[in-house]
Protein backbone atom coordinates (compact mmCIF):
# COMPACT_ATOMS: atom_id res chain seq x y z
CA UNK A 1 0.00 0.00 0.00
CA UNK A 2 1.46 3.17 -0.83
CA UNK A 3 1.61 5.73 1.76
CA UNK A 4 0.58 9.58 1.10
CA UNK A 5 2.71 12.24 1.72
CA UNK A 6 1.37 15.63 2.66
CA UNK A 7 2.61 19.08 2.87
CA UNK A 8 2.48 19.10 6.78
CA UNK A 9 5.16 15.63 7.15
CA UNK A 10 7.16 17.13 4.86
CA UNK A 11 7.46 20.41 6.56
CA UNK A 12 7.74 18.16 10.16
CA UNK A 13 10.35 16.06 7.92
CA UNK A 14 12.96 19.30 7.06
CA UNK A 15 12.51 20.64 11.15
CA UNK A 16 13.75 17.58 12.64
CA UNK A 17 16.63 17.51 9.64
CA UNK A 18 17.02 21.36 10.61
CA UNK A 19 17.11 20.12 14.39
CA UNK A 20 19.41 17.43 13.94
CA UNK A 21 22.21 19.91 12.15
CA UNK A 22 21.52 22.30 14.49
CA UNK A 23 22.53 20.05 17.20
CA UNK A 24 25.78 18.49 15.49
CA UNK A 25 26.77 22.10 14.39
CA UNK A 26 26.36 22.92 18.08
CA UNK A 27 28.71 19.94 19.50
CA UNK A 28 31.22 20.98 16.63
CA UNK A 29 31.43 24.60 17.76
CA UNK A 30 32.08 23.27 21.70
CA UNK A 31 34.70 20.98 20.64
CA UNK A 32 36.39 23.71 18.57
CA UNK A 33 35.84 25.95 21.77
CA UNK A 34 37.12 23.26 23.79
CA UNK A 35 40.30 22.82 21.70
CA UNK A 36 41.23 26.58 21.27
CA UNK A 37 40.81 26.87 25.02
CA UNK A 38 43.00 23.77 25.67
CA UNK A 39 45.74 25.18 22.79
CA UNK A 40 45.31 29.11 24.65
CA UNK A 41 46.46 27.21 28.13
CA UNK A 42 49.24 25.23 26.69
CA UNK A 43 50.50 28.72 25.12
CA UNK A 44 50.13 30.45 28.81
CA UNK A 45 52.37 27.37 30.07
CA UNK A 46 55.25 28.05 27.52
CA UNK A 47 55.02 31.62 27.94
CA UNK A 48 54.97 31.03 31.70
CA UNK A 49 57.84 28.89 31.99
CA UNK A 50 59.85 30.32 29.47
CA UNK A 51 60.08 33.97 31.67
CA UNK A 52 60.12 31.91 34.97
CA UNK A 53 63.34 30.00 33.35
CA UNK A 54 64.81 32.84 31.77
CA UNK A 55 64.44 35.13 35.09
CA UNK A 56 66.53 31.90 36.90
CA UNK A 57 69.14 31.89 34.47
CA UNK A 58 70.33 35.31 35.39
CA UNK A 59 69.76 35.01 38.64
CA UNK A 60 71.92 31.81 38.84
CA UNK A 61 73.40 30.61 35.50
CA UNK A 62 72.03 26.75 36.39
CA UNK A 63 69.66 25.99 33.25
CA UNK A 64 71.20 25.73 30.24
CA UNK A 65 70.18 27.65 27.18
CA UNK A 66 66.91 25.43 26.03
CA UNK A 67 64.51 25.96 22.93
CA UNK A 68 60.90 26.36 22.77
CA UNK A 69 60.98 22.30 21.78
CA UNK A 70 62.17 21.90 25.90
CA UNK A 71 60.07 24.07 27.07
CA UNK A 72 57.45 22.25 25.60
CA UNK A 73 58.31 19.37 27.25
CA UNK A 74 58.51 20.60 30.50
CA UNK A 75 54.89 22.08 29.75
CA UNK A 76 53.49 18.38 28.96
CA UNK A 77 55.02 17.22 32.12
CA UNK A 78 54.28 20.11 34.68
CA UNK A 79 51.44 20.49 37.40
CA UNK A 80 49.20 23.69 38.71
CA UNK A 81 48.39 24.07 41.98
CA UNK A 82 46.37 26.90 43.90
CA UNK A 83 47.37 27.85 47.57
CA UNK A 84 45.21 30.56 49.55
CA UNK A 85 46.49 33.46 51.09
CA UNK A 86 48.55 32.79 54.32
CA UNK A 87 49.48 29.47 53.15
CA UNK A 88 53.62 28.46 52.35
CA UNK A 89 54.41 27.26 48.43
CA UNK A 90 58.14 26.40 50.34
CA UNK A 91 59.40 26.18 53.69
CA UNK A 92 62.49 26.70 54.55
CA UNK A 93 64.64 24.08 55.53
CA UNK A 94 62.38 21.22 54.00
CA UNK A 95 64.86 19.15 51.49
CA UNK A 96 62.75 18.79 48.24
CA UNK A 97 63.05 18.96 44.52
CA UNK A 98 60.38 21.24 42.87
CA UNK A 99 60.47 24.27 40.76
CA UNK A 100 58.02 26.90 40.91
CA UNK A 101 57.07 29.80 38.56
CA UNK A 102 54.05 31.71 39.95
CA UNK A 103 51.43 32.04 37.44
CA UNK A 104 48.73 34.14 39.01
CA UNK A 105 49.30 36.09 42.52
CA UNK A 106 51.93 37.41 44.88
CA UNK A 107 53.52 35.80 47.98
CA UNK A 108 56.30 37.25 50.39
CA UNK A 109 59.87 35.67 50.98
CA UNK A 110 61.03 35.01 54.35
CA UNK A 111 64.30 34.19 55.26
CA UNK A 112 64.41 32.63 59.65
CA UNK A 113 60.77 34.46 59.50
CA UNK A 114 62.00 38.24 58.04
CA UNK A 115 60.32 39.80 54.81
CA UNK A 116 62.83 39.84 52.38
CA UNK A 117 61.18 40.36 49.32
CA UNK A 118 57.79 39.52 47.35
CA UNK A 119 57.41 37.10 43.87
CA UNK A 120 54.85 37.96 41.57
CA UNK A 121 53.39 36.40 38.05
CA UNK A 122 56.34 35.25 36.18
CA UNK A 123 59.08 34.68 38.98
CA UNK A 124 60.68 31.83 39.52
CA UNK A 125 61.15 29.43 42.81
CA UNK A 126 62.82 27.02 44.03
CA UNK A 127 65.60 26.72 41.67
CA UNK A 128 68.10 25.89 43.96
CA UNK A 129 66.07 22.76 45.08
CA UNK A 130 65.76 22.09 41.68
CA UNK A 131 68.96 21.70 40.80
CA UNK A 132 71.45 20.96 43.47
CA UNK A 133 69.03 19.01 45.84
CA UNK A 134 69.28 21.23 48.53
CA UNK A 135 67.19 22.58 51.78
CA UNK A 136 64.79 25.34 51.15
CA UNK A 137 67.04 28.87 51.75
CA UNK A 138 63.31 30.76 52.46
CA UNK A 139 60.03 30.32 52.58
CA UNK A 140 57.51 31.84 50.39
CA UNK A 141 54.01 32.74 51.85
CA UNK A 142 51.37 34.11 49.64
CA UNK A 143 49.91 37.42 50.41
CA UNK A 144 47.03 36.62 48.52
CA UNK A 145 45.44 33.87 46.30
CA UNK A 146 48.20 32.21 44.21
CA UNK A 147 48.32 29.98 41.49
CA UNK A 148 51.61 28.05 40.30
CA UNK A 149 53.06 25.49 37.94
CA UNK A 150 55.00 23.30 39.17
CA UNK A 151 57.85 21.01 38.07
CA UNK A 152 59.89 18.23 39.84
CA UNK A 153 63.21 16.83 39.29
CA UNK A 154 62.19 13.41 37.32
CA UNK A 155 59.75 15.74 35.05
CA UNK A 156 62.87 18.39 34.64
CA UNK A 157 65.64 15.06 33.77
CA UNK A 158 62.55 13.99 30.96
CA UNK A 159 62.32 17.00 29.41
CA UNK A 160 65.85 17.83 28.99
CA UNK A 161 67.24 14.38 27.66
CA UNK A 162 65.91 15.83 24.06
CA UNK A 163 68.82 18.08 24.53
CA UNK A 164 72.58 16.32 23.20
CA UNK A 165 74.23 15.19 26.34
CA UNK A 166 77.32 17.56 26.39
CA UNK A 167 74.19 20.62 26.64
CA UNK A 168 72.23 19.63 29.39
CA UNK A 169 73.86 20.90 32.50
CA UNK A 170 74.37 25.07 32.31
CA UNK A 171 78.25 26.43 33.54
CA UNK A 172 77.33 26.93 37.19
CA UNK A 173 75.85 23.12 37.76
CA UNK A 174 78.94 21.94 36.27
CA UNK A 175 81.37 24.14 38.61
CA UNK A 176 78.81 23.28 41.65
CA UNK A 177 78.83 19.06 40.39
CA UNK A 178 82.85 19.73 41.08
CA UNK A 179 82.68 20.71 44.04
CA UNK A 180 80.19 18.49 45.37
CA UNK A 181 82.18 15.45 44.14
CA UNK A 182 85.12 17.41 46.51
CA UNK A 183 82.88 17.47 49.59
CA UNK A 184 81.24 14.42 49.42
CA UNK A 185 84.52 12.22 49.01
CA UNK A 186 85.29 9.75 46.99
CA UNK A 187 82.55 7.71 44.88
CA UNK A 188 80.09 9.96 46.89
CA UNK A 189 79.75 7.81 49.39
CA UNK A 190 79.57 10.77 52.04
CA UNK A 191 77.17 12.55 50.66
CA UNK A 192 74.54 12.77 53.19
CA UNK A 193 77.04 14.74 55.14
CA UNK A 194 77.29 17.20 52.87
CA UNK A 195 77.22 21.02 54.28
CA UNK A 196 74.19 22.58 52.59
CA UNK A 197 75.00 25.78 54.20
CA UNK A 198 78.69 25.82 53.24
CA UNK A 199 77.47 24.65 49.64
CA UNK A 200 74.87 27.62 49.18
CA UNK A 201 77.36 30.16 50.46
CA UNK A 202 79.68 28.77 47.74
CA UNK A 203 76.97 28.87 45.12
CA UNK A 204 76.19 32.23 45.76
CA UNK A 205 79.77 33.24 45.80
CA UNK A 206 80.69 31.90 42.10
CA UNK A 207 76.93 33.06 40.77
CA UNK A 208 78.62 36.88 41.85
CA UNK A 209 81.49 36.00 40.32
CA UNK A 210 80.18 35.05 37.26
CA UNK A 211 77.36 37.27 36.58
CA UNK A 212 79.40 40.65 37.35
Amino acid sequence: MRMRVTANMQVQTKKKNRGGATKKSGATTGRLAKMRSAALEASERVRVLRTGIETAMKKHESFPDMSDAVIREFVLSCGSDLFFSGQNIITQGMLEDTFFVVRRGKAEVLVDDNVVGTVQAGEPLGELALMYGTRRSATVRCIGPCEVFYLNRAAYDTGIAIMPRDKRQGPLVKIMQRYWDLVSGPGGSNRPEVDYAVYLQYHLRITKTLTR
